[in-house]
């Protein structure tokens, strides 16, 4: 089964991962910034608005996770 994780990546070629959660809500949380700022952002990356964005979602194989 899939489940997303939400991170606040560098926004550089590295895209290294500076606060991870596992809804977008607690990652506002974390980061100090508004849910609508990330929605907006992970919305417009993925209708093409937008190449890229701090913000993303990664799909994680939870079956793969328990080996």
């Amino acid at each position: 089964m899939m489940r997303p994780v939400y991170q606040r990546v560098t926004n550089d070629k590295f895209r290294l991962v500076l606060a991870q959660a596992d809804s977008p809500s607690e990652l506002a949380r974390i980061t100090g910034t508004r849910l609508c700022t990330i929605s907006h952002a992970l919305k417009d990356v993925k209708l093409g608005k937008r190449k890229s964005s701090c913000w993303q979602i990664t799909w994680i194989n939870e079956d793969e996770e328990d080996e």
